[in-house]
């Protein structure tokens, strides 16, 4: 079986390297829009990138930046999106992506611009 996911959006935050004993990864948290009913809702992805492809994002992506993301999902031990409670105690659930191909969509002088606005 094989399953594949590509969506476009923007970063929500800034990207999060971190070393780990299987090596680099970066995190990056992605919104999608998609429209219900004519009114607008926000997707969020978790999306993990690992190696060469991890720093350049962390040195080179920031926050408002647009980007194509190509990867798996990365479900919960169940096959669902992993829970969580947020710290309102409101319950949540995020999609977790392994990236295979991140593209930076937003170009350099552009995206140094982004960082005044978010």
């Amino acid at each position: 079986m094989y399953h594949k996911i590509e969506f476009i959006g923007r970063l929500g935050k800034e990207p999060e390297l971190k070393t780990l004993p299987s090596g680099e990864v970066c995190e990056l948290s992605v919104a999608t829009d998609i429209y219900k009913n004519s009114e607008k809702q926000t997707v969020w992805f978790r999306v993990m990138v690992w190696g060469a492809m991890a720093k350049a994002a962390a040195q080179n992506l920031h926050k408002g930046n647009l980007v194509f993301v190509e990867g798996r999902l990365d479900p919960d031990d169940t096959g669902n999106p992993r829970v969580f409670i947020r710290k309102n105690g409101e319950p949540g659930a995020n999609f977790e992506v392994l990236a295979s191909k991140v593209l930076f969509l937003t170009p350099k002088e552009k995206s140094e611009k982004y960082n005044d606005y978010f």
